[in-house]
Parts: C-alpha cells; sequence; structure tokens
C-alpha cells in the first residue's frame, strides 16, 4: 500500500547491509536486494522510499547470509 509517494513495508522485512538499509523482495522466485529509506513507523508497518515497488512481496525477517539472487520459496498459506 502506499501513500503520499511511500509503500509501506513490514518493519521485519527491513534488514541492513553494508551500511545501508535494503529489503529483499520476491522476483521470479529469486531473492532481489533493493535499497530503501525507512520512514516512521506505524504499527507492525514502516514508511518506505526507494527501489522497491507497489505489489511486491518482500522476504521476511531474512536471514544474516541471504543474498541477491538466492532462490525463495514461497510460505506455505
Amino acid at each position: 500500500a502506499g501513500h503520499d509517494g511511500y509503500l509501506l513495508s513490514g518493519t521485519g522485512a527491513l534488514t541492513h547491509r553494508d551500511g545501508k538499509s535494503v529489503l529483499y523482495v520476491i522476483r521470479a522466485d529469486k531473492a532481489a536486494e533493493v535499497a530503501v529509506t525507512p520512514g516512521r513507523k506505524l504499527g507492525e508497518l514502516t514508511a518506505i522510499t526507494g527501489e522497491a515497488k507497489s505489489g511486491e512481496k518482500a522476504v521476511l525477517n531474512p536471514p544474516p547470509d541471504l543474498k541477491a539472487g538466492a532462490m525463495i520459496k514461497p510460505a506455505a498459506k
């Protein structure tokens, strides 16, 4: 969901790599690392700007060894 140019992300999906805030999104069943700038927290969500696109699925609680290009298996519903 977007609001005033921001997207909202689950706070648990945000992580830091090389001193930058990043979000891992799933593109073609693979992890893609996208740079984001976190903004205001809204409960369990954080407003972000950056390279993430509305509607993309993010990896929640990404492990420290997750790398861009890694195969991602979606969680069972």
